[in-house]
């Protein structure tokens, strides 16, 4: 990856300019010095004692030089929505796990990106900086270094990256309407939250928008302010309008319609990290969800 230095950090000391400006962590500082490309300027290999010039450009090797143990590589059908030195999102299918489990060591999305990337020759760690349940489908946005991965998972832990799903809930929900609650895990059950009372628990705090509503369900945009998880499942269950096929906090015996809960990641916006500039990434509704209401964005 290159950086071009401007007149603001004309006269730095190059460590000060990978510590404070680029947030590199001590870790991979040491990584970067151990590698015989790690660190360039100008196509020559510097020290961190380096004094930064205006013009200057700074090329840093920051690519792993081993992958994921543990992680079997097997071939899955990839849709890749974005890609960049940094990063890269997958537009993941319902009914697959994110991350390998004991029930679940070869049929995960880990895998999957673990063969698309040693087929190119790539060493890669699994980093993925949001998660979502099995049967949720949507953006899994997956980190291809340390730094990015730390760097993304700041600007999601801070809400600073915007997220919106799309739902279809079970009866006619107001046009919009915001949710706010503190929930907590339920004590017997290792899954399920329950909301709880506002000295217990996490806040948590959805907003909903009606896009349709078609055969006694209502099709809704999602927008969460917070990321605790089962949050929109149990919000929309507990204002009476649980997710179509959501066994765990609607009915329990799914349903006819679709054979998992009808929840999409459908888009996230967020600042690139190579410049800072602010784009949005979307993934196109799965034909099971829009099987069941013909939705059109």
């Amino acid at each position: 990856m290159d950086y071009v230095i401007t007149d603001e950090h004309n006269g730095i000391l190059l460590r000060t300019y990978l510590r404070s400006v680029l947030n590199i962590s001590a870790g991979e500082l040491t990584s970067l010095k151990q590698k015989s490309d790690g660190i360039i300027v100008n196509q020559n290999k510097v020290t961190v004692r380096y004094v930064l010039r205006t013009d200057d450009i700074l090329s840093l090797n920051r690519s792993d030089t081993e992958s994921s143990d543990g992680i079997v590589p097997v071939e899955f059908p990839l849709n890749i929505i974005y890609e960049d030195d940094d990063m890269i999102a997958v537009n993941k299918p319902p009914n697959m796990p994110t991350h390998p489990s004991h029930e679940h060591q070869n049929d995960t999305l880990a895998n999957a990106l673990s063969y698309y990337f040693i087929n190119k020759g790539i060493p890669f760690v699994f980093r993925a900086v949001n998660r979502l349940d099995r049967d949720t489908s949507g953006i899994v946005l997956i980190a291809k270094n340390k730094s990015a991965a730390f760097m993304l998972s700041k600007e999601f832990s801070s809400f600073r990256v915007k997220k919106k799903y799309i739902a279809i809930a079970e009866g006619n929900t107001p046009k919009s309407f915001t949710v706010e609650a503190n929930m907590k895990r339920q004590t017997e059950s290792k899954m399920k939250r329950v909301i709880c009372s506002d000295d217990e628990g996490q806040y948590s705090c959805t907003e909903f928008e009606l896009i349709s509503f078609v055969n006694g369900m209502s099709a809704l945009m999602v927008a969460p302010k917070t990321g605790r998880t089962h949050q929109i499942r149990l919000h929309l269950a507990h204002c009476g309008y649980p997710i179509i096929g959501d066994t765990l906090y609607g009915n329990e015996d799914g349903s006819k319609l679709i054979n998992r809960q009808a929840l999409h990641a459908y888009s996230l916006t967020f600042n690139r990290i190579s410049d800072g500039k602010k784009i949005t990434i979307t993934a196109p509704l799965p034909p099971d969800m829009q099987n069941i209401t013909n939705i059109k964005l």
